[in-house]
Formats: structure tokens, sequence, C-alpha cells
């Protein structure tokens, strides 16, 4: 993946399916040297390239037995500085990320939700 203004690439690096015909976890390497661990194949950058939105899976307790929650992770290109934006979700994809805000649609069980989400940037 390259950044809109074709400067910044996203190589992934490791991965793989976390369960049977499930979603993708792996580590991605921005061509700015930083890496990021965890991630899922969700990500989209800002339509200024200042910024890249992508999903994380992070491990929660559920009972007995740990699950994989999706969040999302907004870097700062440049710095590698990163914020986590609040929620979790089913099944992530971004459609735009303009001015600061970020449209995707989560897609739990079938029943797709669009929304907006705006937050300051790292």
């Amino acid at each position: 993946m390259t950044s809109p203004d074709g400067k910044i690439t996203v190589e992934i690096l490791d991965g793989g399916e976390f369960r049977m015909g499930g979603p993708i976890i792996c580590t991605i390497a921005l061509s700015t040297g930083h890496r990021f661990e965890n991630c899922g194949e969700a990500m989209i950058f800002s339509d200024d390239s200042r910024h890249l939105a992508l999903a994380t899976w992070e491990p929660r307790e559920a009972g007995d037995a740990v699950r994989l929650a999706e969040r999302i992770l907004v870097i700062a290109v440049p710095s590698g500085a990163t914020a986590r934006w609040p929620g979790e979700f089913d099944e992530l994809e971004f459609r735009a990320f303009e001015g600061g805000t970020i449209r995707a649609v989560d897609a739990p069980r079938g029943q797709a939700q669009e929304f907006r989400m705006s937050s300051r940037l790292p």
C-alpha cells in the first residue's frame, strides 16, 4: 500500500489467519522504519498522507478464555507516534480518512453499520 502522495509505503510482514477462515493478524512495516505488531488487514492513509489508520488486535479476557478485540490505531507517519481510538469492533472496513475524520464500516455478523470517528490525532 502506498500513501496518496506516493512517499510512504506499507509492507505486510508475517501475516496469517488467527482463526479458521477468520481475519488476518500481521506485523506491518512503514518505509519510514516504524513497525507495528498485531495489525489487521484494514488500513487507510489520511488524504494528506500524514496519518495511517489501521485495525489492531488486542487480547481481552472473556471468562475462561482470551479473545482478540479489534481496535483502531492511528499513526503519525513521520514520527511513528500513535493514538488508539475508543471502541471495539467486529470487522472493520475503512472507507475514507479526510480532514481528521475516519469513515468506516463495522460488519458484525453481516449487519454492516457505517460510522464516522473524529478525534485528536497523534
